[in-house]
């Protein structure tokens, strides 16, 4: 009994020495960790859902800061940011049409249905945010080799997770060029479309409006892919591409429907109108990231990824 005892403790003693050698080359084999300075910009644009024939929405979008990563293995590490951000994006409509049934005329105490076309609707959206990243880095496992002439010098990256965009400013216009409303009486089976007075017919005297929104966060996938060039044993350059795409609609809760603003003198002060089901804020663009790290030894921190 006492042989097989100290057998057994033999083997635990191996294994316990197997596994806390796998552990240690598994530390010593990951990447450094990495801080870095970042810039970036492109195209920004609501993706409108149900999409909106004659409708149109382009801006565009920057931001900068700095993060850091924490590689786990040469090729895969924990990404965490800050940085602040802006947008600036114009949406059109050139037609929204709304109909409203059964109004009274107090002129003749008829019920009548109002339909109303609002022609060349405008709204710009300029917004400030504080933007933090959480994603996952993968990259090229690029072998080290303190011969230049084996080194290295470009591999390739990819980024990917969410973004929580906390929106500090948000400040927008809306604008309406024309109206144009027609009155259907079905009792005298009649339209009526030139009584201006009544607010019927065309009415082309341009209303626009300006206001705030509330502080909000908008969660956002995004996804970053390019090359990672060496510049120094300390020092990297990211170069890529990113699709940022928002997971809710920013500007929701501060919309107002079609239909309650359908006489010339509503117009007078316009908020956003509600002509879609939702929208989400994309952006597409470029950005450079210098990243360092804190490299004394070359058998500390390898050159390469």
């Amino acid at each position: 009994m006492k042989k097989i005892n100290k057998e057994s403790g033999i083997f635990s003693l191996r294994l316990m020495a197997i596994i806390f050698a796998i552990s240690s080359l598994q530390m010593s084999a990951k990447a450094p960790n990495e801080f870095a300075i970042y810039g970036g910009g492109g195209f920004a644009a609501f993706h409108c859902q149900p999409s909106l024939r004659g409708s149109s929405s382009n801006g565009f979008v920057g931001d900068l800061g700095g993060s850091f990563t924490g590689f786990v293995s040469p090729q895969v590490g924990f990404h965490i940011g800050v940085g602040l951000g802006y947008y600036n994006i114009e949406n059109k409509v050139n037609e929204l049409y709304t109909f409203t049934p059964d109004l009274r005329d107090e002129s003749n105490n008829l019920i009548f249905d109002l339909h109303t076309t609002l022609f060349d609707y405008r709204e710009s959206h300029q917004t400030f945010y504080l933007s933090i990243p959480v994603m996952l880095h993968f990259q090229s496992n690029m072998e080290h080799s303190w011969n230049r002439r084996q080194n290295h010098d470009v591999g390739f990256y990819l980024l990917t997770g969410i973004k929580a965009n906390v929106l500090l400013s948000r400040k927008y216009e809306s604008s309406v060029g024309s109206l144009f409303n027609t009155a259907y009486y079905q009792y005298l089976d009649n339209w009526a479309a030139t009584q201006k007075f009544a607010g019927l017919g065309f009415f082309d005297d341009p209303k626009k409006s300006n206001g705030t929104l509330d502080f909000g966060i908008l969660a956002m996938f995004t996804i970053e892919a390019g090359p990672k060039w060496v510049l120094t044993n300390n020092m990297f350059l990211y170069t890529g591409f990113y699709f940022d795409y928002g997971l809710i609609d920013p500007s929701k809760g501060g919309r107002e429907p079609v239909e309650n603003y359908t006489y010339p003198d509503d117009l007078n002060n316009l908020p956003l109108l509600s002509y879609t089901d939702k929208m989400n804020l994309m952006t597409i663009g470029f950005k450079v990231r210098l990243a360092f790290i804190r490299n004394t030894s070359p058998y500390d921190c390898p050159r390469g990824f």
